[in-house]
């Protein structure tokens, strides 16, 4: 990853930034560094940098404040951060799969392990627990969050050629497709501790799976499955895509993210069930109506197509 240096101490800082945590306290708070009279290359320094922070500039350019609504137990939120510019140009320049045809699994786990997207990353993560201080609620909130951000039916519609962004691409721009938005929840799960993976048809569809209880899991994989495209019921696929016109293709491969402990999905799982035995019927009886639309408010579900 490339790093810059403070402007006031010299150490060693994120791309885009100009100065230490440390050191941009002790600028605003006032505090003087208890130390020897400081040289002018240092005085210099230091009013450079008070400059640039308490300028309309102190922004690095493209850095932006965006905001991501999601639904829990049928209540809205929003989750609010700033995002940065000058590390989505910096993954612009980073190998990466091209869509429309098979995919590279190598390439598939490069947008997973690149280090500096982690340390992004984690100002999505810090907002969710800011949320809750219970684990398995900060799981919800990350996954109805990804599920909310607007799948790209433009780039869906000229995807030959186009090129796969990275997850933090996702965050940034705001939009993404299937791919993109499975691999950023499985990342956002893996910081907040849990086991994740990815349910991969190569060409067609990816879908992100998290650690469960075998029984809740799809197929036996020990994986729950999430469908990042809309919002969607934990633990169910859907058996039509409207994007594809129809269902999924034979079984997914499995690849693994990370390790981690289980999320217990057991309510999503026997609400999944019903959603499943409801879908596709044109007209449904008052006793699955009543109980489908409790979980539509519940989960946010669209009936918008």
């Amino acid at each position: 990853m490339d790093t810059g240096h403070c402007l006031v101490c010299g150490g060693l800082v994120p791309p885009g930034k100009k100065a230490c945590d440390k050191c941009i306290m002790r600028l605003r708070e006032g505090k003087k560094r208890k130390s020897r009279a400081p040289t002018a290359l240092a005085v210099v320094a230091c009013l450079a940098l008070a400059a640039w922070l308490f300028s309309p500039q102190g922004m690095v350019s493209g850095d932006k404040a965006v905001k991501y609504p999601y639904v829990l137990d049928g209540q809205d939120g929003l989750l609010e951060i700033m995002v940065s510019g000058s590390f989505r140009d910096r993954l612009s320049g980073t190998p990466r799969n091209t869509l429309g045809g098979g995919s590279d699994i190598d390439l598939e786990k490069r947008y997973l392990t690149d280090k500096g997207q982690a340390i992004y990353l984690e100002g999505i993560v810090r907002a969710i627990r800011l949320k809750s201080n219970d684990p398995d609620t900060q799981a919800r909130i990350a996954i109805s969050m990804v599920q909310n951000i607007p799948y790209d039916q433009k780039k869906f519609g000229n995807i030959e050629g186009a090129v796969e962004r990275y997850p933090y691409e996702v965050l940034y721009d705001g939009r993404g497709l299937c791919g993109e938005k499975s691999k950023l929840l499985s990342l956002m799960l893996a910081e907040l501790g849990y086991g994740t993976a990815l349910f991969h048809w190569p060409g067609v569809h990816q879908a992100a799976g998290v650690s469960c209880p075998k029984e809740q899991s799809h197929m036996g994989s020990g994986y729950c499955f999430i469908e990042t495209v809309a919002p969607t019921v934990p633990t169910h696929q859907p058996g039509t895509y409207w994007i594809y016109g129809g269902s999924l293709p034979g079984d997914p491969i499995l690849i693994n993210v990370a390790d981690g402990r289980e999320l217990d999905l057991e309510a999503e799982y026997h609400d999944g069930r019903l959603v499943a035995r409801v879908e596709g019927k044109r007209q449904l009886t008052e006793g699955e109506y009543y109980p489908y639309m409790r979980i539509a408010k519940r989960y946010g579900l669209r009936f918008d197509g």
